[in-house]
């Protein structure tokens, strides 16, 4: 089944509600894609540029 909500599932988060674990600010956005965070979210920076 294709999520296309942005409402999360099993091992996804729900990005339309206003908990945010980083952060939901446009910079605190950007730091999250560039510099990783200590989870499951590796450094996205050499992919963007």
């Amino acid at each position: 089944m294709s999520r296309l909500d942005a409402k999360g599932s099993r091992g996804f988060p729900n990005l339309t509600d206003s908990d945010s674990l980083f952060g939901g600010t446009p910079e605190q956005i950007k730091e999250t894609l560039l510099q990783g965070r200590d989870a499951m979210m590796p450094a996205k920076a050499s992919s963007l540029t």
